[in-house]
Parts: C-alpha cells; structure tokens; sequence
C-alpha cells in the first residue's frame, strides 16, 4: 500500500483539479474561488494521508504528524483565501486561524513517541 500513495496522490489531485474546474463551470463558486478550492482539497487529501502513514510508515519519509500540520495550514490557507475573496469579515479569518493551531495542538497531544 506504501508504494502506491504517489500513484493514488496522482489520481486525487486529477480529480481536485477536475472538480475545481467544474464547479466555477456550474456557477457554484467563481472562477477566482477555483485556486482556493484546489488548495482546500489538497490539504484535506494530506491530512488523509496522514492518517494512512500511520498505519502504512516508511523509513526516511516525512512524518505522519508533519503531514497533518502541513495539510491543516494548506486548508487553512485556501479557506482564509476563499474568505477574503468572498469578502467575510476579518474576524472570521482570526477565527479559522485559531481552529487550526487548535488541531494543531490536538495532534501534537495525541502524537505517539
């Protein structure tokens, strides 16, 4: 299962990058929302792959937790870009910003030595 991650990650950011092509196309969200919503997928599917790389580690590569830190700001940085964009007040932004050292935080609680 290790081995097949990059192929699968492959496979994930074509259907995120399709998605993100046909929702602007629906009207659902605008096109200068579409690179912001690529940047939420991608950091929902890293997190994900955190959770795989706890059952699943290999040797020299990056850490589970690192992965989940790294897909947590990725999503926090595409949904604080969406927010600006759409116009949301900027306390909504401290908020999401304060959601995600809050996971941060939990993960780091419950990492594994």
């Amino acid at each position: 299962m290790a081995g097949r991650l990059g192929l699968i990650s492959y496979g994930v950011a074509l259907i995120i990058l399709a998605i993100s092509l046909i929702l602007p196309a629906m009207q659902i969200v605008t096109w200068n929302e579409s690179p912001a919503l690529i940047l939420v997928f991608l950091g929902g599917w890293m997190m994900i792959l955190a959770v795989i790389k706890i059952r699943y580690p290999k040797k020299y590569a990056r850490g589970p937790f690192s992965t989940f830190s790294w897909g947590a700001l990725t999503t926090a940085v595409g949904s604080l870009w969406m927010l600006n964009i759409r116009g949301i007040p900027f306390v909504y932004s401290v908020a999401a910003i304060a959601i995600l050292l809050g996971a941060i935080a939990i993960a780091a609680a419950l990492k594994r030595d």
